[in-house]
């Protein structure tokens, strides 16, 4: 009985001896440069986050298309009641947040 005994713990320590092997996953994360702003896209921002939220909820840009935005921004700039330069930073901003 001793026998099996010291042959199982032999066994035992013999296994827990032995190196680790896992597979090696590698992980590559893509990474996105982002230039500064413009004046034109930090004006347009500051109107998107104080006008654009006043009426619903601020809406992720990068969650809609372009094609999206371009239907959408126009009566929502007028809704809004922003001259053409202030539409104009909105839209810029839309556009550099969109990554154009």
């Amino acid at each position: 009985m001793k026998k099996v005994i010291f042959a199982v713990a032999a066994i035992g320590i013999f296994a827990a001896c032995q190196p680790k092997t896992a597979e090696v996953v590698e992980v590559v994360k893509e990474t996105k440069t982002l230039r500064a702003g413009t004046e034109a896209e930090l004006a347009g921002m500051a109107l998107y986050n104080n006008n654009c939220g006043k009426c619903h909820d601020l809406p992720v840009i990068g969650e809609h298309s372009k094609e999206r935005w371009n239907k959408v921004l126009p009566p929502m700039i007028k809704e809004a009641k922003l001259d053409a330069a202030q539409g104009a930073n909105v839209t810029a901003y839309v556009n550099w947040q969109l990554g154009l």
